[in-house]
């Protein structure tokens, strides 16, 4: 994604790696594509809150490194999550893996070299939907980057605050400055094939995974859709896999300092964070983070299976 001289991406430090809480357990977040720490900043207070040490890394060419996404590669993002994991380790017992979106292709690529003692999978993607999976490689024969702002409404306040936070300082009501953002804020298609190509690897490496895994999925959710990841879970092995269908689109991870009291039977998308918490503490031994992993401390869900 290009800078601009004037405007730096991902300049507030609310997209930095943090660490929270100081308990005996501990679980390593990793983000999704395009994000930084700050989407999982809501659930590390969460996580810190019940007991546990929380900790997010910020990966290579995301964040104020932006401008780099370009000459960067996946073994980059592998690299920096088994450097974090292994201090992490050192530290922290037991420790828990958590990917969200492209973070979890990431999480499924490394957890066989990592041996996390359990891992959680939120909103897992593997793949691209629809017919785009088939159109990007002819797409970068005649144009190496994806401008997804060229038609963008700056009316819309959903993209509003996605680009307030981009872009601290800006004015969105300029039109020169709305200019740069259609023509200048671009996505290299090399980068998008790479992430393509780690999603299948990941869907590969699936039935691999030896590790006690939840898997959380919005219902609502049109970036990783649930058929999608029904796909996924099948190929995981099913006596250590517990997945849950929860309300919500893409966005349901829980923001910092956002209040989890939905109304009892609220199945809609505003409870998505309340429930994605609930499944977590369920399965997880969050009161009593002391206890062995080995403990059966939940029991495996049913799941449809699909081909």
């Amino acid at each position: 994604m290009t800078a601009s001289p004037e405007f730096r991406p991902f300049a507030g430090p609310e997209h930095l790696p943090f660490q929270l809480g100081d308990g005996p357990a501990a679980v390593l977040m990793i983000h999704g594509f395009g994000g930084t720490p700050a989407e999982l900043r809501g659930l590390g207070e969460i996580f810190a809150g019940r007991g546990w040490h929380a900790q997010a890394l910020l990966l290579p060419g995301f964040g104020a490194d932006i401008a780099n996404l370009e000459r960067t590669h996946a073994q980059d993002w592998f690299d920096a999550v088994g450097t974090a994991w292994k201090t992490l380790r050192y530290d922290y017992d037991p420790c828990v893996l958590l990917g969200f979106s492209m973070g979890a292709a990431i999480a499924l690529h490394v957890a066989a070299e990592l041996k996390p003692d359990r891992m959680i999978l939120a909103a897992p993607f593997w793949r691209l939907p629809g017919f785009m999976n088939g159109i990007l490689p002819a797409v970068a024969m005649f144009n190496p980057k994806i401008r997804p702002f060229k038609r963008a409404n700056f009316n819309d306040p959903r993209l509003r605050q996605f680009l307030g936070r981009l872009l601290p300082g800006i004015n969105l009501d300029n039109p020169a400055e709305q200019e740069y953002i259609r023509r200048e804020l671009s996505i290299p298609i090399r980068t998008i094939n790479e992430i393509m190509k780690m999603g299948r690897q990941a869907y590969h490496a699936a039935p691999h995974v030896h590790t006690p895994t939840l898997v959380l999925q919005g219902m609502q959710d049109m970036v990783v859709q649930p058929a999608a990841t029904r796909r996924l879970v099948s190929r995981l092995p099913a006596p250590l896999t517990t997945y849950y269908e929860i309300p919500g689109a893409h966005d349901f991870l829980p923001a910092a300092g956002q209040p989890l009291n939905p109304a009892i039977g609220d199945s809609s998308a505003d409870a998505s964070p309340a429930s994605l918490v609930q499944a977590i503490f369920d399965w997880l031994p969050m009161r009593y983070p002391h206890t062995p992993i080995d403990r059966p401390f939940y029991v495996p869900t049913p799941l449809e299976r699909t081909s």
